[in-house]
Protein backbone atom coordinates (compact mmCIF):
# COMPACT_ATOMS: atom_id res chain seq x y z
CA UNK A 1 0.00 0.00 0.00
CA UNK A 2 0.93 3.84 -1.32
CA UNK A 3 -0.16 6.51 1.08
CA UNK A 4 1.70 9.79 1.04
CA UNK A 5 0.99 11.78 3.57
CA UNK A 6 0.00 15.86 2.94
CA UNK A 7 0.42 17.60 6.26
CA UNK A 8 -1.12 21.01 6.55
CA UNK A 9 0.67 23.82 5.11
CA UNK A 10 0.11 27.36 4.34
CA UNK A 11 -1.99 26.52 0.53
CA UNK A 12 -3.54 23.50 2.17
CA UNK A 13 -3.97 24.22 5.92
CA UNK A 14 -6.12 21.11 7.03
CA UNK A 15 -4.04 18.72 4.75
CA UNK A 16 -4.77 15.51 3.41
CA UNK A 17 -8.41 14.73 3.64
CA UNK A 18 -7.55 11.08 5.02
CA UNK A 19 -3.53 10.92 4.88
CA UNK A 20 -3.39 13.07 8.35
CA UNK A 21 -5.23 9.63 9.90
CA UNK A 22 -2.75 7.76 8.33
CA UNK A 23 -0.23 9.40 9.90
CA UNK A 24 -1.12 8.48 13.15
CA UNK A 25 -1.36 4.85 12.70
CA UNK A 26 1.16 2.86 14.68
CA UNK A 27 2.22 -0.75 13.56
CA UNK A 28 -0.33 -3.21 14.44
CA UNK A 29 -3.15 -0.79 14.04
CA UNK A 30 -5.69 -2.00 11.73
CA UNK A 31 -8.21 0.02 9.66
CA UNK A 32 -11.01 -0.89 7.97
CA UNK A 33 -11.90 -0.15 4.38
CA UNK A 34 -14.87 -0.69 1.90
CA UNK A 35 -15.25 -0.31 -1.50
CA UNK A 36 -14.83 0.01 -4.60
CA UNK A 37 -18.17 1.84 -4.28
CA UNK A 38 -19.23 5.12 -6.02
CA UNK A 39 -21.16 6.67 -8.33
CA UNK A 40 -18.66 5.96 -10.99
CA UNK A 41 -17.96 2.00 -12.26
CA UNK A 42 -15.97 1.62 -15.37
CA UNK A 43 -17.85 -1.68 -16.89
CA UNK A 44 -15.66 -1.86 -20.11
CA UNK A 45 -16.41 -1.82 -23.76
CA UNK A 46 -16.53 1.71 -23.72
CA UNK A 47 -19.45 1.64 -21.29
CA UNK A 48 -19.56 3.67 -18.00
CA UNK A 49 -22.05 2.99 -14.73
CA UNK A 50 -22.68 6.63 -13.77
CA UNK A 51 -25.38 8.01 -11.28
CA UNK A 52 -27.09 4.80 -11.51
CA UNK A 53 -27.35 4.63 -15.49
CA UNK A 54 -24.76 3.13 -18.00
CA UNK A 55 -23.95 5.29 -20.86
CA UNK A 56 -21.49 5.03 -23.55
CA UNK A 57 -18.04 7.04 -23.20
CA UNK A 58 -15.50 6.77 -25.75
CA UNK A 59 -12.71 9.40 -24.67
CA UNK A 60 -11.83 10.47 -20.66
CA UNK A 61 -9.83 13.25 -19.90
CA UNK A 62 -8.39 13.22 -16.24
CA UNK A 63 -7.02 15.59 -14.30
CA UNK A 64 -4.98 14.94 -10.91
CA UNK A 65 -2.53 16.31 -8.16
CA UNK A 66 -0.85 14.11 -6.44
CA UNK A 67 -2.26 10.94 -4.92
CA UNK A 68 -5.35 11.64 -6.74
CA UNK A 69 -4.08 9.62 -9.45
CA UNK A 70 -4.94 6.14 -7.96
CA UNK A 71 -8.45 6.00 -8.85
CA UNK A 72 -7.66 7.76 -11.92
CA UNK A 73 -5.03 4.90 -12.85
CA UNK A 74 -8.01 2.69 -11.58
CA UNK A 75 -10.29 3.71 -14.69
CA UNK A 76 -6.91 3.36 -17.25
CA UNK A 77 -6.10 0.16 -16.58
CA UNK A 78 -9.95 -0.58 -16.85
CA UNK A 79 -9.98 0.58 -20.29
CA UNK A 80 -6.22 -0.42 -21.10
CA UNK A 81 -6.68 -4.27 -20.45
CA UNK A 82 -9.89 -4.61 -22.00
CA UNK A 83 -8.65 -6.26 -25.25
CA UNK A 84 -12.21 -5.62 -26.92
CA UNK A 85 -12.16 -2.29 -26.67
CA UNK A 86 -9.47 -0.25 -28.77
CA UNK A 87 -11.28 2.72 -28.94
CA UNK A 88 -11.64 4.12 -25.78
CA UNK A 89 -9.28 7.11 -24.80
CA UNK A 90 -8.26 8.41 -22.20
CA UNK A 91 -5.86 11.88 -21.61
CA UNK A 92 -4.60 12.29 -18.30
CA UNK A 93 -3.09 15.66 -17.10
CA UNK A 94 -0.90 14.88 -13.62
CA UNK A 95 0.20 17.78 -11.55
CA UNK A 96 2.84 17.38 -8.73
CA UNK A 97 4.84 19.88 -6.86
CA UNK A 98 8.11 18.19 -7.72
CA UNK A 99 9.34 14.99 -9.98
CA UNK A 100 10.31 12.93 -7.13
CA UNK A 101 6.25 13.28 -6.06
CA UNK A 102 4.68 11.61 -9.20
CA UNK A 103 3.03 8.24 -8.30
CA UNK A 104 2.86 5.33 -10.09
CA UNK A 105 5.27 6.99 -12.61
CA UNK A 106 6.50 3.94 -14.17
CA UNK A 107 3.61 2.33 -14.48
CA UNK A 108 2.18 5.24 -15.81
CA UNK A 109 5.26 5.75 -18.24
CA UNK A 110 4.86 2.18 -19.86
CA UNK A 111 1.23 2.05 -20.34
CA UNK A 112 1.47 5.26 -22.36
CA UNK A 113 4.47 3.90 -24.20
CA UNK A 114 2.22 0.47 -24.71
CA UNK A 115 -0.75 2.39 -25.88
CA UNK A 116 -0.08 5.60 -27.90
CA UNK A 117 -3.31 5.48 -29.61
CA UNK A 118 -5.11 5.25 -26.57
CA UNK A 119 -3.61 7.03 -23.82
CA UNK A 120 -2.03 10.15 -23.57
CA UNK A 121 -0.31 11.36 -20.32
CA UNK A 122 0.65 15.01 -19.85
CA UNK A 123 3.06 15.56 -16.29
CA UNK A 124 2.96 19.05 -14.66
CA UNK A 125 5.40 20.38 -11.90
CA UNK A 126 4.16 23.18 -10.33
CA UNK A 127 7.28 23.18 -7.00
CA UNK A 128 10.14 25.82 -8.06
CA UNK A 129 12.95 22.53 -8.72
CA UNK A 130 16.38 22.17 -10.64
CA UNK A 131 14.28 19.86 -12.63
CA UNK A 132 12.29 22.19 -13.83
CA UNK A 133 15.00 24.63 -14.65
CA UNK A 134 17.06 21.71 -16.45
CA UNK A 135 15.63 19.18 -18.80
CA UNK A 136 12.39 18.81 -17.59
CA UNK A 137 10.24 18.05 -21.11
CA UNK A 138 6.59 18.10 -19.74
CA UNK A 139 4.67 20.53 -18.21
CA UNK A 140 5.31 23.30 -16.05
CA UNK A 141 2.62 25.44 -13.16
CA UNK A 142 -0.54 24.64 -12.19
CA UNK A 143 -3.55 23.37 -14.40
CA UNK A 144 -5.25 26.39 -16.02
CA UNK A 145 -7.96 26.59 -18.65
CA UNK A 146 -5.27 26.64 -21.32
CA UNK A 147 -3.88 23.29 -20.48
CA UNK A 148 -7.32 21.48 -20.07
CA UNK A 149 -8.47 22.70 -23.47
CA UNK A 150 -4.85 21.59 -24.96
CA UNK A 151 -4.52 18.54 -23.74
CA UNK A 152 -8.47 16.95 -22.39
CA UNK A 153 -10.99 16.31 -25.49
CA UNK A 154 -13.60 18.46 -26.02
CA UNK A 155 -17.23 18.35 -24.36
CA UNK A 156 -19.16 16.08 -26.31
CA UNK A 157 -21.95 13.67 -25.31
CA UNK A 158 -20.05 10.39 -25.07
CA UNK A 159 -17.19 11.97 -22.91
CA UNK A 160 -16.17 12.72 -19.47
CA UNK A 161 -13.92 14.63 -17.21
CA UNK A 162 -12.46 12.98 -13.59
CA UNK A 163 -11.08 14.57 -11.28
CA UNK A 164 -9.22 13.74 -8.09
CA UNK A 165 -7.03 15.70 -5.84
CA UNK A 166 -6.98 18.58 -3.33
CA UNK A 167 -10.29 20.25 -2.90
CA UNK A 168 -8.79 23.56 -4.05
CA UNK A 169 -8.21 22.08 -7.08
CA UNK A 170 -10.68 20.18 -7.96
CA UNK A 171 -13.19 23.24 -7.24
CA UNK A 172 -10.95 25.23 -9.77
CA UNK A 173 -10.85 22.35 -12.14
CA UNK A 174 -14.62 21.87 -12.12
CA UNK A 175 -15.10 26.16 -13.00
CA UNK A 176 -12.76 26.04 -15.43
CA UNK A 177 -14.11 23.06 -17.52
CA UNK A 178 -17.70 24.69 -17.01
CA UNK A 179 -16.45 27.73 -18.52
CA UNK A 180 -15.03 25.79 -21.25
CA UNK A 181 -18.40 24.12 -22.23
CA UNK A 182 -18.04 21.07 -19.72
CA UNK A 183 -21.81 19.94 -18.54
CA UNK A 184 -20.97 19.89 -14.78
CA UNK A 185 -24.04 17.83 -14.00
CA UNK A 186 -23.45 14.67 -16.43
CA UNK A 187 -19.56 15.14 -18.02
CA UNK A 188 -17.44 16.08 -14.93
CA UNK A 189 -16.99 13.44 -11.73
CA UNK A 190 -15.00 14.30 -8.85
CA UNK A 191 -13.59 11.21 -7.27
Amino acid sequence: MLIKIYYPNPTFPQGGRMTLGFSELTVGDTVELKGPIGHFVWKGKGVAFLNGKERPVRKIGAVCGGSGITPILQVLRGILSDDSDGETHMSVLDANRYEDDILCREELDQLAAEHPSQFQLRYTLTGSSPTILNGWKHLKGRIDEVMLRTYLPKPAEDRLVCICGPPQMEHAIKGALTRIGWDPSSQIIIF
